[in-house]
């Protein structure tokens, strides 16, 4: 589907407002486990927005949700803007649209399943490697454990979602 420019900006504007209240109201904010850990549909729409309306859009819309975001409803430990996390959601707008475009450029071998595993298997590693030597992690001046069982059900889960993402 073709957009012209005025659609495009509508349909930002009505992403941005959508992600900031997916973001910021509607999302799971504290899970007893991990503590440091968001959910909430607000990334989705990023990746969304930006397979719809491109990688320009879609990354206006993941840095301004970011920016908006903490204005409009600051962290419990106080008003700041980090750029890195702000940098991450603009890349969130941008490389879902460069991803597909070089998916599609690409023919697909029989080697693309076996990359594509390589990939969640390397995140997984990294996952499982970072949780057995960390025993904490230090984020907003807060530091967390990790007890073993904590630990246990991160690594079980990253699994069992690598495998079904597989």
């Amino acid at each position: 589907m073709k957009l012209d420019t005025v659609q495009k900006i509508t349909l930002s504007g009505i992403f941005l407002a959508l992600v900031i209240i997916f973001t910021r109201f509607l999302a799971i904010q504290y899970i007893p486990v991990i503590p440091f850990v968001r959910i909430s549909l607000g990334p989705a729409l990023i990746i969304f927005s930006s397979l719809l309306l491109g990688p320009v859009y879609g990354g206006i819309i993941g840095g301004l949700s970011d920016f908006l975001g903490i204005l409009l409803v600051p962290n419990p430990q106080g008003f700041m803007i980090n750029p890195f996390i702000t940098l991450v959601y603009i890349l969130l707008g941008v490389l879902p649209w460069v991803t597909l475009f070089v998916i599609k450029r690409i023919k697909m071998t029989k080697s693309a399943p076996y990359i594509f595993f390589g990939a969640i298997l390397a995140i997984w590693l990294f996952i499982l490697f970072f949780l057995i030597f960390n025993d904490s992690i230090m984020l907003y001046g807060m530091t967390y454990q990790f007890d073993t069982l904590s630990k246990s059900l991160i690594i079980i889960i990253s699994f069992v979602l690598s495998v079904l993402m597989s």
